[in-house]
């Protein structure tokens, strides 16, 4: 099975690493789609949370052939708390 892979750049030191669950589009922006993808899997699973974004991410095709370098920004979720108020 071929998957798409990414490279991120982190403080000076490239990770590489598969995304098993990506399914690559046919329509344009494939690239673009990966690297979000790639962004989301990092922060989530390989301690991205802690990262000084925006990062730098390069996508890879099964092949080994670059694809394109993309800058990932991280958006904030904003978060409401509700307390009572006398």
């Amino acid at each position: 099975m071929s998957t798409d892979r990414a490279t991120s750049h982190y403080h000076d030191a490239d990770e590489r690493y598969d995304l098993p669950g990506f399914k690559p589009s046919t329509e344009g922006g494939a690239g673009r789609g990966a690297a979000e993808f790639a962004a989301e899997d990092y922060h989530s699973n390989h301690d991205g949370w802690e990262a000084e974004w925006p990062l730098t991410f390069a996508m890879y095709d099964p092949n080994d052939q670059l694809i394109g370098r993309y800058l990932v920004q991280r958006e904030a979720v904003p978060e409401f708390v509700a307390t009572v108020k006398e």
